[in-house]
């Protein structure tokens, strides 16, 4: 079993309280084995460790004991509780609006940063970093908002369609 570091991710405009908790194996690069918890979830590693930034201009760590954690898991669950979704098609010129590359929901909280996650072939949300790659002209295409009822239409068509390539 792996032992683990801990942080807590703190906003310094949000009076350095946690809006998130990460572990990183010991003895190896944060790139290496770095997990993010939710409360819906609970530990989810990162495909992308790059994609939690652990320090930036508003953005701070704070390494914490083992013993925090159990408090950190309550801080992070009570910020959780108070936010929306907001729902995104990516269409291409190769995939209109009818037929979208993707189908993302972005996750916004009350305080702090939020994420993204895609509609994947496992008919699960998974982390994603498509809309930052689209912002950073990293991938061709457009996002556009929508609703979450066409979000909902929008999960049928691609359960249809992993369905149909036996993605599942």
């Amino acid at each position: 079993m792996f032992r683990h570091r801990y942080h807590i991710l703190v906003m310094s405009k949000d009076n350095g309280r946690p809006f998130g908790l990460v572990r990183v194996r010991k003895g190896q690069p944060p790139t290496a084995g770095m997990d993010y918890y939710t409360p819906d979830k609970g530990w989810q590693h990162l495909k992308w460790p790059s994609a939690i930034k652990l320090t930036g201009p508003r953005r701070s760590t704070q390494p914490i004991s083992v013993w925090r954690v159990r408090g950190a898991k309550r801080s992070v669950a009570r910020r959780e509780k108070n936010f929306e979704y907001h729902y995104y098609v990516v269409v291409t010129d190769r995939r209109p609006k009818d037929d979208p590359y993707a189908l993302i929901r972005r996750w916004v909280p009350e305080t702090g940063p939020g994420r993204d996650q895609e509609f994947t072939p496992k008919l699960d949300w998974e982390h994603t970093l498509i809309l930052d790659d689209i912002g950073r002209d990293k991938l061709d295409g457009e996002s556009e908002r929508i609703t979450e009822e066409e979000a909902q239409r929008y999960v049928e068509l691609f359960t249809r369609r992993y369905q149909e390539r036996g993605a599942q």
